[in-house]
């Protein structure tokens, strides 16, 4: 076994896992004013660990619900989605160690899901005009397996999942990544920092808690242009915004089985005005279930706080 592999966050055995996601957000943009809080619910079956590291793995969505908004439009947007993403409720795919996609191993009865769904649709359209921009862009991506395969990486599953953390040796301390800011208007690149408790050595460790924090360059008026510029009655040069992302990854190195993982980024350009918070709560179920014991049991003599 190589050393990446030695050291890497991964699936290390095959288990069985349900989890929930909860997302809170809040963003304020001149005069759009967005609150919602949704869950979603999946359960994770590591099938098989490959020499190299790639896992087998199944994924069923089980539930996605709007749980509060302040916007009652978003009801609508947010059932035109449950639609769309019904093509993806059922995943068999080979994965890597930083959790992207490898080989769909079920690509055929996704594409065939998204025919019966487009049979349906074409029914009921009534020729909406949105709802046949959205067919037409669909059917572009349901026609291209590297399309399909984008599609998955950004299932919100995905990206909370496996994230900053999974595919990275356990003593990076830093990291540059491009990402778009939180109000996802523009590309900057970001600056990150990470940090683990215990700081065992590998063969010692079990749970453990890896926290990181993170900055964006914003302050280039270039770039407050693109990440602002449309916005009405806003002086680009007067603007100082502010955003970061922090986050904690509670896991189990043996088995790369991730217990509790919550992430919050925030932007502030002109507060009260231009402004976003997002959190980002994914947990097992059996760590929702025994999580006083876990912490009791864990790092006893270390105080140290999740996330807010």
């Amino acid at each position: 076994m190589n050393k990446l592999l030695q050291e890497a966050i991964r699936f290390r055995i095959p288990f069985t896992e349900n989890y929930t996601l909860t997302s809170e957000t809040n963003i304020k943009s001149g005069y759009f004013n967005m609150q919602t809080t949704t869950t979603t619910r999946w359960a994770l079956r590591v099938i098989a660990i490959a020499e190299n590291g790639d896992a087998e793995i199944e994924l069923l969505t089980l539930e996605q619900l709007m749980v509060d908004t302040n916007n009652e439009n978003l009801h609508d947007i947010i059932k035109l989605n449950q639609v769309f993403s019904r093509m993806y409720s059922e995943l068999h795919l080979i994965i890597n160690i930083q959790g992207a996609v490898v080989k769909i191993i079920n690509l055929e009865h996704i594409k065939n899901k998204w025919e019966e769904t487009k049979a349906q649709l074409l029914k009921i359209q009534q020729q909406d005009p949105v709802l046949v921009q959205v067919m037409t862009i669909n059917d572009e991506v349901f026609a291209s397996a590297a399309k399909i395969k984008i599609a998955i990486e950004n299932n919100e599953f995905f990206k909370h999942y496996f994230a900053k953390i999974y595919g990275n040796k356990l003593f990076f301390t830093r990291a540059t990544i491009s990402q778009k800011n939180v109000l996802q208007t523009a590309d900057t690149e970001w600056f990150f920092k990470f940090n683990r408790h215990p700081k065992f050595d590998i063969p010692y460790l079990e749970n453990i808690i890896i926290k990181y924090n993170g900055e964006a360059v914003t302050h280039q008026t270039d770039w407050k242009r693109k990440a602002y510029g449309h916005l009405p009655d806003i002086d680009i040069r007067k603007l100082d915004p502010i955003a970061t992302e922090e986050g904690s990854y509670r896991l189990n190195f043996k088995t790369g089985k991730l217990q509790l993982a919550i992430t919050k980024l925030t932007e502030i350009t002109l507060p009260g005005i231009i402004e976003a918070s997002i959190k980002y709560r994914i947990e097992s179920d059996a760590y929702k279930s025994n999580e006083n014991n876990i912490q009791n049991q864990s790092y006893s003599d270390i105080p140290y706080r999740i996330l807010d």
